[in-house]
């Protein structure tokens, strides 16, 4: 049996790639020789599918790019970055890349891309979390959630930083101590975030502090364990589903983005703001030592405390009873529209007018279950 059978009878079953990519690679010398030498690596048929991807995007052959590489590397090189970032999606850019750099090493081509970093577009927007909406999900959220999620938000953290306090007992020892001191907040003090400070602590107000560590609810055998960063991201997103704010990114990372903003719109110090998640203050060089000041630190994050509220459950429940509402007007509206696909008679019977339809009625029976969904959920 050759090579090229046990490929073809292997490919099917284990990578589930095209079956133009066997014959592309046959069809090219120096594809196929590379391809050979590779054929021991689990990720050889992976490789020479994004490395037919890379050069059918380029609009070039093998044989071509080495030629090109050996007579004008430079601007070959210029070409190869352009198109890798032109890729909508990370994923695939780095996969062609990663062929790609294997087929160069192979060859010995003379073309540097060891400074090439795939930055693909961004494709939708940021997440943006106003710090009111990131309270409807906090109500949303059922015990002891709801203290992880409220803590984030007021301290700036993120779920690295909540990880480390669950971890030291060192850490949740001093919080304690400074329960019932004359201070309105606990300072915590962590590990350096960068490498040009030598301390990074951060203020929160007391109310916001739970007791450390937090352990899941307690069922039967389960539970009672340390919330872990899974833990808080799955009943993040049941507790945002539930407030009814849906978009694609918005975890609870996004907790920091809210807090940072809220700084922002009521005149905390930048370098406050910044040094309180850690990043440094955003000073490169490590020359600005205003943060290190706990006094001073307390007199702008005080900007934060004291303008701040938390939503009302009774604010929630106001919000809830409109998209009750809401939500049971567009169910009778879309009850009406499949009716009337039911009730119609199309005299075109062609399959696209068929298709249509179907599809009509699949999009109005999917949204209507979603609502349905929903409302069980207010």
């Amino acid at each position: 049996m050759t090579n090229s059978t046990k490929i073809a009878v292997a490919e099917p079953a284990r990578l589930r790639i095209s079956k133009a990519t066997f014959p592309w690679i046959e069809e090219h010398g120096p594809a196929s020789i590379w391809f050979k030498a590779i054929s021991q690596n689990r990720t050889s048929n992976r490789y020479a599918y994004n490395l037919m991807l890379f050069m059918q995007g380029m609009d070039t052959t093998p044989e071509q790019f080495l030629a090109n590489a050996e007579s004008n590397p430079k601007a070959l090189s210029i070409a190869v970055k352009s198109y890798i970032g032109s890729l909508k999606s990370r994923a695939a850019a780095r996969s062609q890349f990663a062929a790609l750099r294997s087929f160069i090493a192979f060859h010995e081509a003379p073309i540097p891309l060891n400074g090439l970093k795939v930055r693909v577009p961004r494709t939708r927007k940021k997440p943006y979390l106003a710090w009111h909406d990131a309270e409807k999900i906090i109500i949303e959220s059922r015990p002891p959630y709801r203290d992880v999620f409220r803590f984030l938000l007021w301290s700036g953290l993120g779920l690295d930083e909540l990880n480390e306090i669950q971890s030291s007992a060192e850490i949740q020892k001093h919080i304690e101590a400074q329960r019932n001191n004359s201070k309105t907040y606990i300072r915590i003090d962590l590990r350096p975030r960068k490498s040009n400070i030598d301390s990074y602590f951060a203020l929160v107000p007391k109310p916001y502090v739970p007791h450390f560590p937090i352990l899941t609810t307690d069922y039967g055998n389960r539970g009672k364990q340390p919330v872990s960063s899974i833990d808080a991201e799955m009943n993040w997103t049941r507790a945002r589903r539930r407030a009814g704010i849906e978009e694609i990114g918005l975890g609870p990372h996004t907790l920091r983005s809210s807090f940072r903003s809220e700084c922002g719109r009521l005149g905390v110090a930048d370098a406050v703001a910044e040094s309180q998640m850690g990043h440094g203050g955003r000073e490169r060089y490590g020359y600005s030592r205003e943060t290190t000041d706990e006094a001073y630190v307390v007199s702008e994050l005080s900007k934060l405390w004291n303008a701040t509220t938390p939503v009302t459950t009774e604010e929630l429940l106001g919000l809830k009873a409109n998209q009750k509402y809401l939500a049971e007007m567009r169910i009778e509206q879309l009850e009406h529209e499949i009716l009337q696909i039911d009730l119609n008679d199309v005299d075109d019977n062609t399959p696209e007018t068929k298709k249509r339809i179907t599809d009509e009625r699949a999009m109005y029976t999917t949204e209507l279950e979603k609502l349905r969904a929903m409302l069980k959920g207010l």
